[in-house]
């Protein structure tokens, strides 16, 4: 990996997470180092792009049905925002007979299993609270497929630095 390449993943990675603040102490400083990262990232190649499927469900066609709009919607928001150096990353939401949600970095496929979310509507009291979890751990294993996408350096543990990115991901 090149350095450029190298730090242009870096001020991604600071801006995606939300440190920037703490790197720049002006306005301008931060407008500036935005202006400078839309220039760099014109330069990464764009390999791949999301592929999400919501597959059929034991839980009803209610289900799939509501996951499918959700599977387009991050199709196309995730495709705008991310370039994916090393090709596809594939989302699958699907049955998996276990409350889970992994990043398999193989096959460069999350999956968000339908019994976490279903776990979770009936843990949380508000519908509303159980897809911010939902979202959260799904905010994680974004986090691990981007480092795995961008071949971020982990600074500690990796699991750490991903619960911090979905943290940031879930308040905004």
């Amino acid at each position: 990996m090149t350095n450029r390449f190298f730090r242009i993943i870096m001020t991604i990675l600071i801006v995606f997470i939300g440190f920037i603040t703490t790197v720049a102490t002006e306005d301008s400083d931060i407008e500036q180092m935005i202006s400078d990262l839309a220039d760099e990232i014109e330069t990464v190649e764009d390999n791949g792009d999301f592929i999400v499927e919501a597959k059929s469900s034991r839980y009803g066609t209610d289900v799939k049905k509501s996951f499918d709009g959700l599977a387009s919607q991050i199709s196309t928001d995730f495709n705008n925002q991310f370039k994916l150096p090393k090709g596809n990353v594939f989302i699958s939401f699907e049955d998996c007979g276990t409350v889970n949600a992994f990043y398999d970095p193989q096959n460069a496929k999350i999956i968000m299993c339908y019994e976490l979310f279903q776990t979770f509507f009936e843990f949380y009291s508000t519908p509303e609270d159980a897809v911010k979890a939902f979202f959260f751990v799904f905010y994680h294993e974004l986090g691990h497929a981007l480092v795995d996408q961008w071949d971020l350096p982990v600074l500690g543990k990796e699991e750490d630095d991903v619960d911090g990115m979905a943290t940031r991901l879930i308040k905004i």
